[in-house]
């Protein structure tokens, strides 16, 4: 059987297990992909700025998550942020 991989807009629901990504992985983990440990938001602001990608248009956002399903469940996630709509953007991706 083969596996399907999709992708969909962030939801509501899915805040919760993005601030625990960001928040409760092994920090050397973290590091290892060149975070900054210090630099990072608090659990709260993290979950405003999420939460504040809900509501926003395209062309307001400040950044972008897409989440990556595989057979439907969730297994990672894609942002794009420095956003110049229309232009440009950084991507990174974290399965």
């Amino acid at each position: 059987m083969q596996n399907v991989l999709s992708v969909r807009e962030i939801s509501a629901q899915d805040i919760e297990s993005l601030v625990d990504y960001w928040t409760k992985s092994d920090p050397a983990f973290l590091v290892s992909m060149g975070v900054d440990l210090v630099r990072g938001p608090a659990p709260d602001d993290l979950r405003e700025m999420l939460q504040q990608q809900l509501s926003q248009d395209y062309q307001e956002k400040k950044s972008y998550c897409i989440i990556w399903l595989v057979d439907g469940s969730p297994v990672g996630h894609s942002n794009v942020n420095k956003i110049i709509f229309g232009e440009e953007a950084s991507m990174h991706l974290h399965i």
